[in-house]
């Protein structure tokens, strides 16, 4: 692979990342899922911070 540095750019990034949409959409939840586990976990350490930030927007982001 000689392009592996063109990998490292946003554009061919994004550009991988839409033709692999499925993949990228599970990874999101998975993401969302471990972060969700870890601000349950986590307490009320963040939970100022946390609230402040997420919970304006959930049903925008649950409907992507």
């Amino acid at each position: 692979m000689k392009d592996w540095r063109s990998l490292l750019r946003p554009e061919s990034f994004l550009e991988v990342v839409r033709s692999h949409s499925t993949m990228a959409e599970n990874v999101l939840l998975m993401c969302r899922r471990a972060a969700r586990l870890l601000a349950c976990l986590g307490g009320h350490v963040g939970e100022r911070k946390h609230n402040s930030r997420g919970l304006k927007r959930p049903r925008n982001q649950m409907q992507r």
